[in-house]
Parts: structure tokens; sequence; C-alpha cells
């Protein structure tokens, strides 16, 4: 829209204010609640396909669009150090909000319990988790204690208090492998290899048969039938051990 002369001001939750502000096009930046500068027209970020008349032929796909922070990102490549283990970030959760209960129906759909992924733990890998929250860490703790053999799952979530840290520790990544929740869109447009675990109804945003379309470096693996996420993790899990026996 900045093309076409227009002062581009952007809205956004809190925890996405830092990650957005080096956006191209996009002349300021307020939070979600602030009060708004003068504006002569406004748009839902959803609506805007509607509004530019967006086809399938015409989906901006011009990646990466959202560059992390360079000194956060020198923060974590030091702290993960080096290693020649392929590092895979993982997501198994969609979140969970308080006070929104039809959101808890919807979780529950996209949402992968964690043991399933114990699947995964297969040599030259390390995975490092990027859920956040209480409920993440109880089911960390439990799948290391009963489903978890190898490595431990590298927990920084202490240190990603918002998406600007989040984006940051994977761009240091190698894949990110994540329900369809947030960080999968933020791995999207950082054009990272980003594997996203979907539920048999795929979401209007995700292009069914494996090739996304928003996000070109992005493969959707999507459930043969309602509830069956044993096709989807194995599907992964023959694509990690291709790429696992290609390193040296």
């Amino acid at each position: 829209m900045s093309e076409l002369g227009a002062r581009v001001i952007l809205e956004v939750q809190k925890p996405l204010l830092e990650s957005l502000r080096t956006l191209v096009g996009v002349t300021e930046i307020i939070e979600h609640g602030d009060r708004s500068p003068l504006f002569d027209f406004h748009c839902p970020l959803m609506s805007l396909p509607l509004a530019f008349k967006t086809s399938l032929k015409t989906i901006p796909s011009n990646i990466p669009y959202i560059s992390p922070d360079p000194i956060k990102v020198a923060y974590w490549k030091k702290k993960i150090g080096s290693q020649k283990l392929l590092k895979v970030g993982l997501v198994w959760s969609s979140g969970y909000r308080e006070d929104e209960v039809e959101f808890w129906r919807a979780s529950e759909k996209k949402d992968i319990p964690l043991q399933m992924l114990s699947k995964l733990n297969i040599p030259k890998i390390q995975f490092y988790s990027l859920q956040k929250g209480e409920k993440a860490e109880y089911q960390l703790l439990n799948l290391e204690s009963h489903f978890w053999e190898g490595p431990k799952i590298v927990n920084y979530s202490n240190g990603l208090q918002d998406f600007s840290d989040t984006a940051a520790l994977i761009q240091n990544l190698d894949i990110i492998i994540s329900v369809d929740t947030s960080v999968a869109h933020m791995a999207g447009a950082m054009g990272k290899p980003t594997w996203i675990l979907s539920q048999f109804a795929v979401d209007w945003r995700w292009s069914k048969g494996q090739k996304e379309l928003w996000y070109p470096t992005s493969t959707v693996f999507e459930q043969a039938c309602h509830g069956d996420w044993d096709s989807v993790v194995n599907q992964v899990k023959s694509r990690l051990i291709k790429i696992s026996a290609e390193l040296n």
C-alpha cells in the first residue's frame, strides 16, 4: 500500500511490536488498544486479501519480510554454540486463553499430544522447545520422564519474552516443526523451512497438497482423517530420517 502513496499504520498485539517494526512499507506501528493516530481508511489484516482481490496467482509470497534483531540473533547463536546436529524447533500447542471458551475447542483440534512426537527422537537431531507456558513445562518433563530417550529437548522458553526473541532463536535453527499457530506464521514469514502439522480441516491460509503458497519454504502435513496424528507424525519422521542420513 505504501507503494501507492499510503501512509500505513499497523496495529498489533504487544508481543508482536518489536518483531514487526522492520516491516517494509509500514510508516508507524502501534500497540493494540492504544489511541490511534488520525487515519482515512481502516482494514482488518484478515480482510486484506479481499480488499486486494487476491487470487492463488497473486498471493504476495516475497519472503522473508520479517527480519529478527541481529543483536538477539547473535545472543542465541552464542547460547546454542557450534554443533553438527540438525537443529529443530518444536511447537505442539496453539496456546491457552483462559477467558475464550471457543478458543479451547479450536485448540483441542489443532494441538498434538506431545508424547506422539517421541517418534521423532532420531540420531543427529537436537530439538528445541519454542513452546511457552506452565502447561508446556509440565508436558516436557512428563515426556522426558516416560517417552523420550536420548538428548533432552532444549528449553529456552524463559528467555522468550516476546516474538522478537522467538524470531531470533528461530533464525538460529534449521527447521521449525509446528502445529497451526503463530510461530508457524512467524517462521514462514522469515523464510525458514517450516513443517506445519495440520488437522484434517485445513485452515484456509494453508494450502492443500503440502505446497504452501503464502510461505514458499513451508510444507503442510495434513491429517488423513479427523484426529489422525499418526499419519502426520510418520510423514515427518520419514522426512527427518532422510535428512539425518544425509548429515556428515
